[in-house]
């Protein structure tokens, strides 16, 4: 009978120092790569995420690392979730602490200056990370834009829209600032020379043109007539400028060249657009189809 006691009495401390050692453990971005790396389940990882306390650093940049590290969608927005509970959580017992006058006021201080941020466009955003894209920037698969520029793709952002783009590497995060809607951008190449061939810190107005210009770059094709610049501004950088890809040449390479040639998809007939050397605008183009 004894013995049964002090068998009951040490399965207790072990469950208690267990439940101790679960509740002190704190889970980081390094544990969710390992936890991916060893081949653990989307759903598991992210029940650990749900069920454990956490300091996650979900930054753009770290989240561009952990999409390149493997990590899937469902699991970033999982820590993107478990991060902002945790920091709305120490928000409230913070506002907890201040009289409800102190609270009121602190209140309606930050709505004020949010309503502000938002007529600005600036909410959040550091002036160094703010560009414009150069071109209308084609969108694929719902939020990836490449250096290929796929002219058949319907979807893409806007010359001129005021976005904020981190770099890391070949590849750079782009956010519209305006609407939050968020992009993974493939440069190319590493450089800023390289990713200011989609971006640009000049903002870029499209109403300086013609209207008829206008309205093709809203359509994103190139008509007779064109300059490169407008043309450029319609398309987006082209893959050849003759037969040389474009994939690590600048903007200033591109706009050198007289034959540019763009992919329309993966298969089919490519588009060409063609300058006259003396004025440096359209003379041909061939396989534009709208």
């Amino acid at each position: 009978m004894k013995s049964l006691k002090v068998m009951v009495l040490l399965v207790s401390v072990f469950l208690a120092l267990t439940l101790t050692l679960i509740a002190d453990e704190i889970i980081t971005n390094d544990t969710i790569l390992t936890m991916v790396k060893a081949g653990l389940g989307e759903e598991l990882v992210i029940t650990k995420i749900n069920t454990t306390q956490n300091q996650f650093d979900v930054s753009t940049e770290n989240i561009v690392k952990l999409k390149k590290e493997g990590v899937g969608e469902n699991i970033i927005k999982a820590m993107i979730e478990a991060s902002a509970t945790k920091t709305n959580t120490a928000k409230q017992k913070a506002i907890q602490k201040v009289s409800p006058a102190e609270s009121s006021r602190s209140e309606q201080g930050t709505v004020s200056r949010e309503k502000e941020q938002k007529k600005s466009g600036n909410v959040d955003y550091d002036e160094k990370d703010i560009y414009y894209a150069r071109c209308n920037l084609k969108v694929i698969k719902g939020n990836r834009i490449t250096w290929v520029n796929w002219q058949s793709t319907p979807t893409f952002i806007p010359a001129g829209t005021k976005l904020k783009v981190v770099k890391s590497g070949d590849t750079a995060s782009v956010i519209n600032a305006e609407t939050g809607s968020s992009y993974t951008l493939d440069i190319g190449g590493d450089g800023d020379a390289l990713l200011e061939k989609f971006v640009t810190k000049k903002p870029i107005d499209i109403n300086q043109f013609p209207a008829d210009v206008q309205s093709n770059i809203r359509n994103t094709v190139a008509r007779i007539g064109m300059t490169k610049e407008e043309v450029y501004i319609a398309m987006g950088p082209p893959t050849n400028v003759s037969s040389a890809r474009t994939k690590t040449m600048t903007y200033e390479d591109i706009m050198g060249a007289d034959l540019w040639v763009y992919a329309r998809r993966r298969a089919g007939k490519s588009i060409g657009v063609a300058f006259d050397p003396a004025t440096g605008r359209v003379n041909r183009t061939e396989g534009i189809w709208k």
